[in-house]
């Protein structure tokens, strides 16, 4: 993995610093991905074939929205049509919503006990997957004449089915959870947790499905004429979507504040600031648009069976229109001008056309009938658990880490390709040149001065042992660091209060997270459980930036009192040393526990088991360390999606404030299903004031090491 992972590191960065453009996935290796995509059965998901078809959907998926946010050339979308495949993606988002509404309940105690937690992630997260890319794809108006109708039909239908959800106390108790201390979200069980992200990943899949609903509302002239009449009379949608601008689920009010959800970085639920509270977001805009769609349209109207009760929920409309709202969305006049003419009676449809609509044939989709059709979901439950998630096949295998590996490397390939200044630094060391070298080679590439990547030298670590309760201490050990040159380093973004009192304005602290080379920790000393670690990095950058960063911590490692009781403390443990924010520097220290210790201390007796194997340095950015603070939160955020993804919460400590438990339940809240993780307490970085002393994060990790 680690092969795959740096080729295509330092081939991404080959191409983006000698100013090739190209993207990760080249249209040859897409139009293959296309080619093999085909219908599954509900019986399929979880094996061998589903496994493959989600790899690559998943890369697609990320070649895909690169190419739309470069303004490159779509050649996926390109392709998906031109090979047919789009309705291919609708039947495999039947299949995957058929699974989960009518199989998952069966299987769900199964699956949190025997299957991993990246896998079982895999498995829910699909249905939000292709759904992103029919968002992507449904945006060309040219996508509905490559639809066949059933499938449009399909399309339309599923939608509805989620709108509905959306309006559904389901997800209001979602998006108003109740209030969990942080014991109560340690003690959650395998099956809860399940339980908590499936809820999450479909409130995320209905939300992301209207975006699709109003790209089909702008179907209507060059789409099948059934979708039409599927929209309008067989499912209503309109009087569907209404109550989703009076009760948005997508908005929530949290400690007297206003949040809403977004997907970008992460899903999760954001605070509006008060000069943004008027602002329309993103599931707003969609709602509307929609919504002025089904009302405006000629075709749509003249389907539209308008009694008085849809006419006064109609009308009901014009209390949310005014000045604000048209600035934001102009088209919405015609909205209002619809309504105006609704209050005075007229309809806009000839009520003969009206009458004689219910008279006309329309297709009936048969897609779904065909997949749940004369099923008996518990045997296909029972089936499952004894082939796709038996005891032996709920671990991830070599073959499927690589695959889930390279698609995170094409995500990291293409954020490094956004920035020529990392590009260029990173290409630089890679070729042995100096880190003062490699900071010049990002200004050089068009990045200010003071922004300029700042490549760390040696991280030289002192350990010193506790000899005394009364905080005297004398030197044990020294071991040094280099920087994985061949690793491009990823952005991080910390937020805390100013001070302690956690009232002042939040402040933003920008970095970069590089990745240590691994050591042999048999070639180093153990440190001692009881101690006092030192940190030093010379930092090179534009002056007067250029320093040496210092941060020390305490230590507190597990330590077992006879040497036959090392084997029962846990095999990894992180240490994190520093503030980011206020050190300009925070480590994050990989210890690795012997499998039989050698060295004891000499006054408690008790034996040191663990040795430093790798790790990670993350470094403020260099204009903040000139400045000495942070940036307000509203600057631009470096933080990539990829970091919120299930597998590198596995592999990446993530930041946590030290004291503040709340913040650090939350955070289990959000890793996948079945990792275990103990977090003893130690933040990479913390408010403003905060001291710099740090303790031990311990993790055991279900996936291969």
């Amino acid at each position: 993995m680690d092969v795959c992972l740096g080729s295509l590191l330092a081939k991404g960065l080959t191409q983006q610093a000698t100013g090739n453009t190209e993207a990760a996935l080249t249209r040859v290796e897409a139009e293959h991905l296309v080619e093999t995509l085909q219908p599954l059965s509900v019986e399929d998901v979880g094996g061998s074939k589903w496994q493959a078809q989600h790899q690559a959907i998943s890369r697609l998926n990320v070649q895909a929205h690169y190419n739309a946010r470069t303004h490159s050339d779509e050649f996926v979308v390109e392709l998906l049509v031109s090979h047919d495949r789009v309705k291919t993606l609708v039947h495999d988002l039947l299949a995957i919503e058929a699974w989960r509404e009518l199989v998952l309940p069966h299987l769900e105690k199964h699956i949190a006990q025997n299957v991993d937690s990246v896998s079982t992630y895999m498995l829910l997260y699909h249905e939000c997957m292709v759904t992103n890319l029919l968002e992507i794809t449904l945006f060309h108006s040219n996508v509905s004449e490559a639809i066949p109708e059933e499938h449009m039909l399909e399309l339309a239908d599923w939608v509805y089915r989620k709108v509905v959800y959306l309006n559904s106390k389901k997800a209001e108790s979602f998006a108003e959870p109740k209030e969990r201390s942080a014991a109560d979200m340690m003690a959650m069980t395998e099956l809860e947790e399940l339980h908590e992200r499936a809820r999450e990943l479909e409130f995320a899949s209905a939300m992301g499905s209207l975006s699709v609903l109003r790209y089909l509302t702008e179907f209507f002239s060059s789409a099948p004429m059934g979708l039409l009449s599927r929209m309008v009379s067989s499912n209503d949608t309109l009087m569907a979507l209404l109550p989703l601008l009076e009760r948005p689920p997508w908005v929530r009010r949290r400690g007297g504040k206003t949040e809403r959800w977004c997907v970008e970085g992460g899903m999760r639920w954001t605070a509006v600031e008060a000069a943004d509270r008027l602002k329309l977001g993103q599931y707003d805009i969609q709602v509307w648009l929609a919504i002025n769609n089904l009302s405006v349209d000629p075709r749509a109207r003249a389907k539209y069976n308008l009694d008085n009760y849809r006419k006064e929920r109609l009308l009901g409309l014009k209390r949310y229109l005014n000045e604000l709202l048209f600035d934001q969305l102009p088209v919405l006049k015609d909205l209002q001008r619809v309504l105006d003419e609704l209050g005075i009676g007229m309809t806009g449809a000839d009520k003969d056309t009206t009458k004689q609509a219910g008279l006309i044939l329309e297709q009936v989709p048969v897609v779904r009938e065909y997949l749940v059709r004369g099923r008996n979901w518990k045997a296909v439950a029972a089936q499952q658990t004894k082939e796709q998630f038996a005891r032996g096949n709920g671990v991830m295998d070599k073959a499927r880490m690589e695959a889930l590996s390279k698609l995170f490397d094409q995500m990291c390939d293409m954020e490094i390709g956004n920035d020529p200044g990392i590009a260029a630094a990173m290409a630089a060391v890679a070729a042995g040149a100096s880190p003062e070298t490699a900071a010049e080679a990002a200004a050089a590439a068009g990045q200010p001065a003071s922004l300029a990547l700042v490549v760390p030298g040696p991280i030289c670590v002192e350990c010193r042992r506790k000899v005394h309760d009364s905080g005297v201490f004398e030197p044990w050990c020294d071991f040094e660091f280099k920087v994985d040159a061949s690793k491009a380093p990823d952005p991080v973004e910390v937020a805390g209060p100013v001070g302690s009192s956690g009232q002042a304005p939040k402040v933003v602290v920008h970095g970069l997270r590089y990745k240590l080379e691994a050591v042999d920790p048999t070639g180093n000393q153990p440190l001692p459980s009881s101690g006092k670690i030192v940190v030093k990095v010379q930092l090179p950058g534009p002056a007067p930036s250029d320093s040496l960063a210092i941060a020390e911590a305490l230590l507190q490692l597990p330590e077992a009192s006879l040497r036959e009781e090392v084997s029962e403390l846990p095999p990894i443990v992180w240490l994190t040393v520093g503030l980011l924010a206020s050190d300009g520097i925070a480590l994050q220290l990989k210890l690795r526990r012997a499998d039989k210790a050698q060295q004891r201390d000499r006054i408690s007796g008790v034996w040191y088991a663990y040795h430093p194997c790798g790790g990670a340095l993350t470094v403020k950015r260099a204009d903040e360390r000139v400045t000495g603070q942070g940036v307000h939160a509203a600057a631009k955020s470096l933080i990539t999606p990829m970091k919120k993804s299930g597998l590198h919460q596995n592999m990446n400590i993530e930041e946590v404030p030290r004291g503040n438990i709340e913040d650090k339940a939350e955070m289990l809240q959000g890793l996948p299903v079945g990792v275990t993780t103990a977090f003893v307490a130690g933040p990479i970085a913390g408010s403003m004031s905060e001291p710099t002393t740090s303790a031990t994060i311990e993790v055991d990790l279900n996936l291969p090491d």
